[in-house]
């Protein structure tokens, strides 16, 4: 009986029924035509998995806002706050001035509080973006003005000649001025002459006359305000006008401790000055240490000094008072004594109480390191083994050990396990079994003088 077909047309599609029943009768073409079916019905409904796999994109942060900015040192504090926009884990926030980045970090928090550094009136932008996964919303931003806090800085000098009259002529000089954002002419300068006069914005030279008596001692003390275009101000030095001033100040030197070591010890030097007008602060301490350095300074201070050559030093201090002409006097301090350290530390160590032949008891070696001159820097140790009639050097770098051949080639081969201390020190080795132990120690100051090699040999018969 001829096989019935049954076909159908559409356009040029062409399907048979006898094919499917040919394929459905061989067992190995019916996976074939599963997949084919399901790959027609995944293409059918394509779309709507499209839509389910439609991807979670992040929104806009919202209600961003800087706060007041404020200062840290030389940068600004630039604090920031949003709100989370939907379908977000996490942001990318930065800090710019134009296309420059100051400042950017990945957060999970609403709020951010960067260090940057720019100048005064740099506009800057911070900008804040969304993130889920690997999808990015676009950048909310804010900006601000860095603010001016920055006060100007200035330096004045007083000078005259001896006076002759009853009027003290002064020359005022302006040694300098200048601000990070106000131009030095837009700056306000106020002067307080000390005797009830005052000036604003004056040009120098400024010559200003004090009224004095002839052989009378008198002291002036001039200040001087600096302002900003921002309202910024501070003091600026200036010298104060002392004259018919013949007394020089007095003052004593204390110097601790008698004696010390080269390159080490610090001695200490304490000043302490008076004057019939000067303010003790406004002494000048010329401090010649007796090895030919000086240190100048002003008011009753302590100051730390390290002589780098052994000898016997004597500190002398010369004190200077703020007339014109000055007026100065010495004060010695008590000699020094300095001495080399020429002597190494010594080492001890500390052995296992019970157990000695123990690989446990041994696996870290300690002891400690002392140095009765200056201070212990540093212990190194070598550590070998010997394993029936071969050698092993330690190499602490690796924690390993290396094979060698006898005693003294092990030593060479072993490397150092190095301790910066002051006193007690350990060292772990790793890998360590039975066998005879040998390790050496050794000590350096901070000299670089070296102790006594110390060695010390146990043999281990249990784990």
């Amino acid at each position: 009986m001829p096989e019935r077909q049954w076909s159908s047309h559409s356009g040029g599609d062409h399907s048979t029924t006898r094919g499917t029943q040919m394929f459905a009768s061989t067992g190995r073409a019916a996976p074939r035509v599963l997949a084919l079916l399901l790959t027609l019905g995944l293409a059918i409904g394509a779309p709507a998995a499209a839509e389910a796999r439609r991807p979670i994109k992040p929104s806009v942060p919202t209600d961003l806002a800087i706060g007041t900015v404020t200062t840290s040192g030389t940068a600004y504090i630039v604090p920031a706050t949003w709100k989370a926009g939907a379908n977000t884990t996490s942001f990318q926030v930065s800090v710019l001035a134009g296309t420059t980045v100051l400042a950017q970090a990945n957060l999970t928090t609403t709020s951010w509080a960067p260090r940057v550094t720019a100048k005064a009136g740099t506009t800057v932008r911070v900008q804040v973006i969304g993130v889920y996964g690997k999808f990015k919303s676009p950048a909310a931003s804010d900006t601000a003005m860095l603010p001016d806090v920055t006060a100007p800085v200035g330096s004045y000098s007083a000078s005259w000649d001896a006076p002759s009259s009853s009027t003290l002529p002064v020359t005022f000089s302006q040694l300098s001025l200048s601000d990070d954002v106000t131009a030095p002419s837009a700056i306000t300068v106020n002067f307080d002459f000390g005797d009830g006069a005052t000036a604003t914005n004056p040009t120098f030279p400024l010559v200003h006359d004090y009224a004095v008596t002839i052989g009378v001692a008198k002291r002036y003390q001039p200040s001087v305000t600096v302002k900003d275009a921002a309202g910024n101000q501070a003091a600026a030095p200036v010298n104060a006008v002392v004259v018919f001033d013949s007394t020089a100040p007095t003052g004593t030197v204390t110097v601790t401790p008698a004696s010390g070591w080269a390159r080490w010890t610090g001695v200490m030097l304490k000043t302490t000055a008076t004057d019939n007008l000067s303010p003790a602060a406004n002494l000048k301490r010329s401090i010649a240490w007796g090895d030919g350095t000086t240190t100048v300074t002003s008011g009753d201070r302590t100051l730390r000094h390290v002589y780098a050559v052994a000898g016997s030093y004597t500190p002398k201090v010369t004190l200077t008072d703020e007339a014109l002409p000055a007026n100065s006097s010495d004060a010695v301090g008590t000699a020094v004594v300095v001495k080399k350290d020429v002597f190494g530390p010594t080492v001890a160590l500390s052995l296992p109480r019970a157990k000695r032949r123990s690989v446990r008891s041994w696996k870290v070696l300690s002891g400690t390191a002392r140095d009765a001159q200056t201070a212990v820097r540093l212990v190194r140790v070598k550590v070998v083994e010997k394993r029936g009639a071969a050698y092993y050097a330690y190499v602490p770098a690796q924690h390993t050990w290396v094979k060698v051949g006898g005693k003294a080639r092990a030593f060479a081969k072993a490397g150092y396990a190095q301790v910066a201390t002051t006193r007690a020190w350990s060292v772990r080795v790793a890998k360590l079994t039975k066998g005879v132990l040998v390790y050496r120690v050794q000590a350096a100051d901070v000299m670089g003088n070296l102790s006594a090699v110390y060695e010390h040999k146990q043999r281990l018969t249990t784990r």
